[in-house]
């Protein structure tokens, strides 16, 4: 879903995000950081391979960009190429070409073998929003690699001898859209991705190390970025980026319900805005509900406004950097209605963002 406006990005402000994506990869693989964080134990394990496709989400605010969230499994990105080369799609289509493979052969040289079957996999996947990318990544494997490659739901995976099989084909590269992070209702792909028989990208690791929301408790604490032994300009970069970031169980929830407009809750382990509640739009018997082990809160970052030609109100909107590893693939800008991201609204979607 494309949209008929443009984003306008300072260039500060798009290097600044850049910037923070590579502190961030960079801290991800520093051990001091990786012993600091409790990982249940199927992200404990280091495969060789990374995670493609990563989604940086930004709101840029007057102060500058302010992180929102990361996600392993983004989506969007063959929405964004088209936006940004709306005036020519043949380039559209080439770009995204170019940096799938890029990134998947890198993935398969990390791994250190050749697949033999590749499998995209999701809950339903035709009833996605993004089974059209899907099936336009699918293609562009299929292709290339002349690998058979398939879109599917990952209860058609079976395991024999800690190998992955669609029917009689052996799968040994998966393209992981599935919103279940740590693997704990695919116990066939878990064993397959523990006996390191299966590229699993993005897997567990990543994820936790990066994705899982209760990352931006300590990335948002200055005096524990410190701790970890990071250079004291860095630590005040990143903690300048994140929103404070609290589980609930450590707050007064009394002050916290008081206060309750400048924050926003977020479920630690729904995907895609799901149960996410401004505070300005939270009950009481809502607020005592919450699960306060399982509940982050986090200060509000609203928003930026595009107007657009041709409608009546300006459309909220936020940045998504899509990247692997320290690369930066490209960038997009969602433009929505209402509480929170999504494109229900007949003027929503992807737009261009021109760099000013």
């Amino acid at each position: 879903m494309q949209t008929n406006c443009v984003v306008h990005l300072r260039r500060k402000n798009m290097m600044t995000m850049i910037r923070f994506i590579r502190i961030m990869y960079n801290l991800s693989k520093l051990p001091s950081y990786q012993k600091s964080i409790k990982l249940p134990n199927v992200a404990c394990f280091e495969p060789k391979n990374s995670g493609v496709m990563m989604g940086y989400d930004f709101h840029i605010t007057e102060q500058g960009p302010k992180l929102i969230e990361i996600n392993t499994n983004a989506g969007g990105g063959n929405l964004a190429f088209n936006a940004a080369y709306a005036e020519n799609i043949k380039q559209a289509e080439l770009k995204i070409k170019q940096k799938l493979l890029q990134m998947f052969n890198q993935e398969i040289n990390l791994y250190g073998k050749q697949p033999s079957g590749i499998a995209i996999i999701d809950t339903e996947p035709k009833q996605q929003f993004f089974f059209p990318e899907m099936q336009k990544f699918a293609q562009i494997l299929e292709k290339n690699w002349q690998v058979p490659t398939n879109i599917i739901d990952p209860a058609e995976l079976k395991i024999k001898n800690n190998q992955l099989f669609l029917n009689d084909n052996k799968i040994d590269m998966i393209y992981n859209r599935h919103c279940d992070f740590y693997l704990e209702t695919l116990p066939d792909i878990k064993a397959a991705y523990l006996a390191n028989t299966v590229c699993l990208t993005p897997n567990p690791r990543v994820y936790g190390l990066l994705a899982d929301k209760q990352r931006m408790i300590s990335w948002s604490n200055l005096t524990n970025l410190l701790t970890l032994g990071l250079d004291n300009t860095i630590a005040n970069f990143i903690a300048s980026i994140v929103p404070e970031t609290y589980l609930l169980a450590d707050l007064n929830l009394e002050e916290i319900w008081n206060d309750r407009k400048q924050w926003v809750f977020k479920p630690i382990n729904q995907f895609g805005s799901r149960g996410v509640i401004l505070g300005s739009s939270l009950r009481k018997n809502r607020f005592e509900s919450l699960l306060s082990q399982e509940t982050l809160v986090q200060k509000l970052v609203k928003p930026s406004l595009t107007n657009c030609k041709g409608y009546e109100k300006p459309m909220k909107t936020d940045i998504r950097i899509f990247a692997y590893r320290d690369k930066i693939l490209g960038i997009g800008a969602r433009l929505y209605r209402g509480q929170v991201t999504n494109f229900q609204a007949p003027e929503s979607g992807y737009a261009p963002v021109y760099i000013n």
